[in-house]
Parts: C-alpha cells; structure tokens; sequence
C-alpha cells in the first residue's frame, strides 16, 4: 500500500513536470519566432443578420515590408465589398476595412479587445498568466496535443480566457482558441482561434486567426465572421 502511494505521488509530480515543461516550451518558441512579421495577410470578414442570412463580405489582401527608414509598412493589395473592387478606396482610407467589433490592437488601451494583440506565450507575460493542465492529450490538426486552460490578464480590466492545445512531445503551440472578460456591452458573443504551423522555413509561425463574434450595430443584430491568413513571415530586425 505505502509503495503504491509513493509510486503515485511520484507520477503525479512528473505529470506536473512534464506539463509545466511543456508550457516552458511554447514559450521558448515565442522568444525565438514571435518577433517575426507576416509579409502578407489575406483576410475576410463576413456579416450575418438575426436571421443568419449573408448581409456584406469585405475581403482584402495586405502587404507588409520594412520603409525606407526601416519601419514596418503595409499596403493594400487588393480589396473587395460585397464582390465589388474597392482597392483605391481602401488605400485611401484602410480603417474602412476594419472587422465592425474591433479586433486585435484596434482601438485605444482601455479597449478590452486591444489585449488580444498580447500573446500568452510571451516571456514577458508570464506573470499575468495563469495555467492548468486539464484532460488526456486530444488529436488536432494531426497532432497528439496536451490541451491547458489559461487566464491572460491584459489589463486592470480585462482577462482573456482560454484553452492551448500543444504538442505532447515538443510543446509547440497547434491551436489556441479564447474569449474576453467581460465583453463590451454591445457585444453577446465573441470567440477568437488560432491556429499554427511551421512554415517552408521550419519557423513556428501563426498561420490562421478566425473570429466568430456577435452583437449590435446601430440597433441592428450581427454576427460577424472572418478569417485572417499570414505569410511570408521576416524578421523586422
């Protein structure tokens, strides 16, 4: 019986090791790719009424580069409304491109979606982020991935909350899905996915970034779909 009791204890205080390496992991990964920039980003956003039916699409496509001064730039390649080109319009005005809800960085600091723009497996934000290793290890994307909830606060107001799966051997991040605490009062519904990959570099990059997100504008009842595709990735430095 005591054997047995210590061989349990030893397993769970390996399970505990194995699992806070594995978060370690991910954010090694963050320290050695996430100052790399998409040099292109594809994105689309679609709106739906009360009753789900398609109501606008916007797609665009967006390059990034480094100016002359060595600033990061970008320029509208292609825009789309409603399968009508909008090009020139759109590089005259980018903002009339952005999703109705706000997105990630959008917006001034006390905007709860700003935090979205801060990632939690960043070394500098390890401090405001809370982890918990939950259930077996799940398939994703073709990945045996160890699934973790985590709470990321990004502001004396604002928590997002979530759950990574990682990979059980290496911890790379496969997929992150999360939601804003609290959400704006205009808004019922909100959840963001990511989704990575390594690149033809062999760089851990994020491939996808969809958000599903409902609420009202104007009076009016909207759900909101996009999808935002990166690549091309380079260092800025």
């Amino acid at each position: 019986m005591k054997r047995s009791l210590v061989l349990l204890i030893t397993a769970l205080c390996a399970s505990t090791v194995s699992a806070s390496s594995l978060w370690d992991n991910a954010v090694e990964l963050y320290r050695s790719y996430g100052d790399l920039v998409p040099g292109r980003m594809d994105i689309r956003f679609e709106q739906y009424n009360r009753r789900d039916e398609l109501v606008s699409t916007d797609a665009s496509a967006i390059e990034i580069f480094l100016d002359e001064s060595g600033e990061i730039a970008s320029r509208v390649i292609k825009a789309e409304r409603n399968g009508k080109d909008v090009t020139d319009e759109r590089r005259d005005d980018p903002s009339s491109g952005a999703p109705p809800f706000g997105g990630p960085g959008d917006g001034e600091s006390d905007n709860v979606f700003a935090g979205l723009a801060r990632s939690p497996f960043d070394p500098a934000e390890q401090a405001n982020v809370t982890i918990t290793r939950v259930g077996p290890p799940e398939r994703v994307a073709g990945v045996t991935a160890q699934p973790f909830e985590f709470e990321h606060r990004t502001s004396s107001r604002a928590v997002n909350r979530g759950t990574a799966w990682l990979a059980a051997g290496t911890g790379e991040p496969v997929r992150l899905v999360l939601t804003v605490d609290p959400l704006p009062r205009f808004v019922s519904d909100f959840v963001m996915l990511q989704h990575y990959a390594r690149d033809e570099s062999d760089r851990w990059v994020l491939r996808t970034l969809e958000f599903d997100g409902a609420g009202h504008l104007l009076f009016l009842h909207r759900r909101i779909e996009s999808r935002l595709i990166f690549s091309e990735y380079f260092r800025s430095e």
